[in-house]
Order: structure tokens, then sequence, then C-alpha cells
């Protein structure tokens, strides 16, 4: 109470309107899996092992979904963005895009499963065309597409089906 005798904010008998919640992640539509759910659809999909190390998900190896391409980055939490990793993996990828990350783990000695990586980008490409939205990662999912493709060709037949001339040999 004022001195006046006013309620203040400051009364905890005065009751303030309550506003609604605003939530800044998206909302998924009803019926739509929860990450449990996808985590499972992952596995199904791309089997019981580490999409990135090839690990197997027995009892002492957590699997968890991981975002190809990463939420940092604009990648939705859908199925066809996600896959099984472990959680070492999952934990030191942070946000590196997939191939460069595909890079790293075979640089560690890993045996990752880019066949599993490129069919998600391949994924969630065709979801991005049929259902549209998503523009803020179509540019990011062409360019790692590109560089995926790139990678499996090797340097000399990048070149070549690049129209780029192959360097002179001294």
């Amino acid at each position: 109470m004022s001195p006046s005798g006013a309620p203040t904010d400051l009364d905890p008998l005065v009751t303030r309107p309550t506003l609604p919640r605003v939530s800044f992640r998206p909302m998924h539509p009803a019926g739509a899996p929860n990450g449990a759910q996808r985590l499972v659809v992952a596995l199904d999909r791309d089997g019981p092992s580490c999409v990135w190390c090839s690990r197997p998900f027995p009892d002492l190896v957590r699997p968890t979904r991981e975002h190809v391409i990463p939420r940092v980055k604009g990648g939705p939490s859908i199925p066809e963005n996600e896959v099984a990793a472990c959680a070492r993996c999952n934990r030191e990828r942070g946000h590196a895009s997939p191939v460069q990350w595909l890079d790293e783990v075979r640089a560690r000695g890993r045996e990752p499963r880019p066949e599993i990586i490129e069919a998600s980008l391949r994924r969630l490409a065709t979801y991005t065309e049929v259902r549209g939205g998503l523009r803020r990662i179509r540019g990011y999912l062409r360019t790692e597409l590109r560089k995926l493709d790139r990678a499996q060709r090797g340097p000399a037949e990048g070149a070549a089906s690049t129209g780029s001339p192959e360097p002179d040999p001294l």
C-alpha cells in the first residue's frame, strides 16, 4: 500500500493480469513424433550404430539424435535431418558442417558412414522442395551436397567434371 492507501505493484494482494507465455521454439503439429520417437525412427532407418564412428549401440554406448544440419544453423528437428550418433561424437562435433566433420572423424581414425549422411541431406533437400519453407538452410544444404559429391569423386574427377583445366605436369 502506498502512503495514500492506494495499492501498489509491491502489494502481494494486487493481482496482475497474466499474459500467455511466448515461446520462440517452433511449434510441432499435433501428432508429430517427439524426440524419443524420432530417435527410434533414425535407429530403424540407419541401423544401430553411430553414423560418425560406426560404434554399435550396446548397453554402454548411448545413442543420441544428431542433427545433420545443426539447429544453430537453421536445421529443423525433423526425422529427415536427424541420424543416430553416439553421445561422444554428437558432443565433439558441435556445430561443424557435416562434410567438415566427416573429414575430422576420418583424421581421428574413426570409420564414418558417409552414405547415411548423404541420404539424410538428400531427404532434407526433397523435404524442402516438396513442403517449402526452411529458406534459411537451402543454400547451406546445396553447398554441403556439392562438397560431399566433390569429396566422393576425388580431386582429379572433380576438376574434369567442372570444366576446370587440369594442372600441367612439370
